[in-house]
Order: structure tokens, then sequence, then C-alpha cells
């Protein structure tokens, strides 16, 4: 009768499979995983956070625009008058009414 000769594993097998276990490599592919999603919702988180900032500083860039055009509608409402053609003419020409007398400060 042929005696059966136990056959065992070979040395750098046996170190292999003490090193990478089935529990080990699944728990290290799990936690590949968590670090990949964690990540990934990280840079979903930045990119919200820098669109919303974006989004605050239009509004304000909005807001002054819509200040400037009501400032300039009203200017253009006054521009037909006379009072306001009579003021341009003082402050930026220099120029009196009849029987005024213009005194220039000295500074």
């Amino acid at each position: 009768m042929v005696s059966k000769i136990p056959l065992s594993k070979p040395v750098f097998l046996k170190k292999i499979t003490k090193y990478f276990s089935l529990t080990r490599v699944c728990l290290v592919l799990v936690i590949g995983f968590i670090l990949f999603f964690i990540s990934h919702f990280y840079r979903g988180y930045k990119i919200i956070h820098m669109k919303e900032s974006q989004i605050s500083e239009i509004q304000t860039q909005i807001e002054a625009s819509e200040a400037e055009f009501q400032r300039l509608i009203a200017l253009s409402e006054d521009v037909d008058s006379q009072q306001y053609i009579e003021r341009i003419a003082r402050e930026q020409l220099g120029l009196v009414k009849k029987g005024e007398i213009l005194i220039i400060p000295l500074e």
C-alpha cells in the first residue's frame, strides 16, 4: 500500500496567507472605499461652499448695481431741471447771476 504523505503548503505560501488573509483584505478594501467616499464628499462640500460664496458676491454686486441704476435714473430726471443746470453752472463753471459777486476763498 502506498502511504500518503500529507502535503503541506510551501513556506512562502504560509507567510503570504498569514499576511493576506481574506478578512484582512476585506478590511483594507472596506477602509479604502470609506476613505474614497469621504474624500469625494469633502471635495463636493468644498465646491458647494465655493459656489455659495460666489453667489453671495454676485448678489452683493447686483445690489450695488441696482442702487447705482436708481441713482442714475434720479439723476437723469434731475438733469432737465433748471435748478440742476444752475447748480452745475455755479459749481463747475464758476458762473454767477447778474448782480452777484464771485468770492474765491484762499486755501
